[in-house]
């Protein structure tokens, strides 16, 4: 019988063993720098899916604590760690969140209408200086003033 691996009940039969045989073969050395929960990932999926907003203490890579009210945009995985990209309403800016200093994470009920993301990608708006440097290919991006969450005060 073959290992159960996710989404193997929809795999057509060569498939599955392919997934099964790489489950069983692969070892992940390294694990992420932090350890953040399913339920978290899960609370800010929702909240992007259901634009919806999210309260949620933070606290920056200097110690300094802070509640935070955020558009949730997209969660990314970058260098082994999770980061949420969001709208950070206190600030009016575009923020970049280390998950694993984020908690008390809680859905906020209400409409809103959601800022635009200031740039192309995100890929773009993260090595662009989050927007603030131009681009090889392209040239300048989108205006933006969006900063990593406590490397400017805020």
């Amino acid at each position: 019988m073959t290992p159960n691996v996710c989404g193997s009940s929809v795999l057509p039969r060569r498939l599955r063993r392919r997934a099964a045989a790489t489950a069983l073969v692969t070892e992940v050395l390294q694990q992420p720098a932090a350890v953040i929960t399913a339920a978290t990932i899960g609370v800010l999926a929702d909240a992007v899916a259901g634009n919806t907003r999210v309260r949620f203490d933070y606290t920056d890579r200097d110690g300094v604590r802070s509640e935070r009210l955020i558009e949730p945009y997209r969660h990314v995985l970058r260098n082994g760690r999770w980061y949420l990209v969001g709208f950070d309403v206190g600030r009016a800016d575009w923020r970049l969140f280390c998950i694993d200093r984020i908690r008390d994470l809680t859905p906020v009920p209400g409409d809103h209408e959601p800022q635009p993301f200031p740039d192309l990608s995100i890929e773009r708006w993260l090595t662009s200086d989050f927007g603030r440097a131009g681009t090889a290919e392209e040239g300048d991006p989108r205006p933006s003033r969006g900063v990593i969450s406590g490397r400017r005060p805020g």
